[in-house]
């Protein structure tokens, strides 16, 4: 954009500062929230800030944190329901306590954050922990909307098992799992329920819509 003249904008920023975050390219972060936005007398705002804290999230969860604490500013939601996505990553427990405890005095019926935070209890086998956050969110009726997604192939979309092949997708898939497995790949099972048997789990979670999809 400067290249060709082109003013950069408040929003424009947050959408480089957003593509660093998924590339987690740190470096470059910094340099368009300390440089490039001053040169175009653009002030850093929530949005920004709030780029920077997923940013540093990826890579250096520490530093996220006390960018948090530095920073003279009213965090909403999203920035530490991020700064939580980056602790269940890193398995960071004594961070990842404390964040919820913010983000359930901002809004006490977030399912994210409860969703997230059973999550990372049950990956560290905390089951006490998730027993006592699934009962919470019965009280407080929170319920998680059940995900929806479909794939478009040649004009037709196709949604779990309207395939007219399912069977043979279905049969593909545990072939793909089984070989790439032996490679390093683990399925997310930690995060289900504790008293399943491992193959049943497996069974299960090999029926997610992801690996259908491909």
């Amino acid at each position: 954009m400067l290249a060709a003249k082109e003013q950069p904008k408040y929003v424009t920023f947050v959408g480089a500062l957003s593509a660093c975050g998924f590339l987690g390219k740190v470096e470059e972060g910094f340099y368009s929230l300390n440089h490039m936005m001053r040169k175009s007398g653009i002030e850093p705002g929530l949005e920004h800030c709030t780029c920077i804290v997923g940013l540093l999230g990826r890579a250096r969860l520490e530093d996220a944190e006390n960018f948090t604490q530095s920073i003279p500013i009213k965090w909403e939601i999203v920035t530490w329901r991020n700064l939580l996505n980056a602790c269940y990553v890193h398995q960071n427990y004594r961070l990842g306590k404390q964040v919820p405890e913010t983000v359930l005095h901002l809004n006490p019926e977030d399912v994210g954050t409860c969703i997230l935070l059973s999550y990372m209890h049950a990956r560290t086998k905390r089951w006490d922990e998730v027993v006592a956050m699934r009962k919470l969110m019965r009280d407080r009726n929170i319920k998680k909307e059940p995900g929806l997604s479909w794939t478009e192939i040649r004009n037709d979309a196709y949604d779990d098992n309207e395939h007219l092949e399912a069977v043979l997708v279905h049969e593909k898939v545990k072939e793909l799992l089984a070989e790439i497995k032996p490679h390093g790949y683990v399925l997310a099972i930690a995060c289900e329920l504790h008293d399943v048997e491992e193959e049943q789990k497996q069974g299960t979670s090999s029926h997610h819509k992801k690996p259908k999809n491909v």
